[in-house]
């Protein structure tokens, strides 16, 4: 199984925003294993649309650190910071599509989250694309070569 998903990747990305405690607390808890304060810290940024944060809160769910190992959840707060651009969390939705994590096996939707990955995403982006093309008909491809193309990052209000 290929599940090499990017962790706690925002830490170097943090920005300037009136937030900016609040992400800066929750980012030194996740770093202390300080899950609980992390959750309180990171939530409300996530549910208020930061994308660093939502893929923060997505990887708790997704690997168990402080709130139960929830798939279906990580890939709701994935999808939220993938929508935005954010790049780890694209990749993390090409593993879950690939490999049936949390969601139905798609490939189509794989090979859109890594394309979209590949650029500035995790090293191993273009490789996880290749080896997802090889299993694919070529209508799946250009479907998936159009939803690249339509894709557009939408940053939540």
């Amino acid at each position: 199984m290929k599940r090499h998903m990017w962790v706690f990747a925002a830490l170097g990305l943090m920005v300037a925003t009136p937030a900016w405690a609040d992400r800066e607390a929750g980012m030194k808890a996740l770093t202390d294993g300080d899950y609980p304060t992390a959750l309180r810290e990171l939530q409300p940024l996530a549910e208020k649309g930061d994308m660093e944060s939502q893929f923060d809160l997505a990887t708790m769910y997704d690997t168990g650190k402080g709130v139960p190992l929830d798939p279906a959840k990580a890939f709701v707060w994935y999808e939220r910071a993938a929508k935005q651009g954010q790049k780890a969390a694209q990749f993390n939705l090409g593993v879950m599509f690939e490999d049936a994590i949390g969601v139905p096996k798609d490939l189509v939707q794989a090979y859109l989250y890594y394309s979209l990955a590949v650029n500035g995403g995790p090293p191993y982006a273009a490789r996880n694309l290749s080896q997802v093309r090889g299993d694919m008909t070529p209508e799946q491809i250009a479907k998936a070569q159009q939803l690249v193309l339509d894709f557009k990052p939408v940053v939540e209000p």
